[in-house]
């Protein structure tokens, strides 16, 4: 439950949030996000949008739109038009906010019209949080013929703030519970300086990850509340770059990626949580020493059971 210290009502009414868009090649879909931007209820946002490179006409698309909506919507290329990857370039948008918090949308994903303003509410209540997140609306688009669109909520308990690192023990990827979509993302903006942003070495195969490690570092650094709303749209599409690495089987490699990374980040930290190391060793176990774990864990629940009869 939420504590009583975690509400103000000093700040102001109407912060400026600066909304972040990292975009690759999404002339089909980039149009319908911007204008789920300019149709929200909540007015006053700046609109950030990172072109990552592209070589179809969503480039112009989108200085079209900073064009038309100068001072609301910044259109932004990296130097000689180049490819760094989504990380980097959310970076890059963080870099450019000046809005007093950060919300994130893929260049392909939707906001429903009242997003920013409820989460706002959330924001001017509970000040001293750190970061919000919500459930997302799953839309089928060509993945599955046989999957239904689908409100999927944050795999753990709603309407409650977290302390850190308790998120660890209950989400993707150390645990069972559905992670927030990136599109769902609300917080401070000097919150995710603080900790530098995105991880930038999730290029290539291991961008599957790069949503998870600024997650990870969300969930070990800052008070985060769950929300039971869901006012944002996530896209399944069987053309994403994500579902056709998955196709190619290469989830598990990315996920000793990740693994690794996480190890060597918690090393780096100060502040040591004895229980999220043994969920990381858990975790290490079943993924590089699958055949270890089950029959480590299978004698250990076989012992558990034996002593309860």
């Amino acid at each position: 439950m939420l504590k009583d210290e975690h509400k103000m009502d000093d700040s102001p009414k109407e912060p400026l949030v600066s909304i972040i868009t990292s975009f690759l090649n999404e002339e089909q879909l980039i149009e319908e996000t911007i204008q789920t931007v300019l149709a929200q209820t909540y007015a006053n946002w700046e609109y950030i949008l990172i072109d990552d490179g592209s070589t179809d006409s969503s480039t112009q698309i989108a200085k079209a739109y900073a064009e038309k909506y100068p001072g609301k919507i910044i259109y932004y290329e990296h130097e000689n038009h180049k490819n760094i990857g989504v990380s980097p370039s959310r970076n890059v948008g963080v870099r450019l906010a000046t809005g007093e918090y950060i919300a994130l949308l893929d260049g392909d994903d939707l906001w429903l019209p009242e997003k920013l303003e409820r989460q706002v509410e959330l924001a001017l209540e509970f000040p001293l949080v750190d970061f919000f997140c919500e459930g997302s609306y799953y839309m089928n688009k060509g993945r599955d013929p046989n999957q239904v669109n689908v409100d999927v909520l944050v795999g753990t308990k709603q309407n409650t703030l977290y302390q850190p690192p308790s998120l660890f023990f209950t989400l993707h990827p150390l645990s069972k519970g559905s992670a927030p979509c990136v599109s769902s993302l609300f917080g401070k903006t000097h919150f995710v300086r603080s900790f530098n942003g995105f991880e930038e070495t999730f290029t290539g195969k291991n961008f599957l990850y790069e949503d998870q490690a600024f997650l990870s570092k969300i969930y070990f650094h800052g008070t985060v509340y769950v929300s039971s709303l869901c006012n944002n749209i996530y896209r399944q599409r069987s053309d994403s770059a994500m579902h056709i690495f998955l196709a190619k089987g290469t989830d598990n490699n990315v996920r000793k990626f990740y693994l690794k990374w996480l190890k060597k980040y918690l090393q780096e930290q100060h502040v040591q949580y004895p229980s999220l190391n043994a969920l990381l060793r858990k975790n290490w176990l079943m993924t590089f020493y699958p055949r270890v774990y089950k029959y480590t864990f299978g004698l250990y629940n076989k012992f558990r059971s034996a002593i309860r009869r």
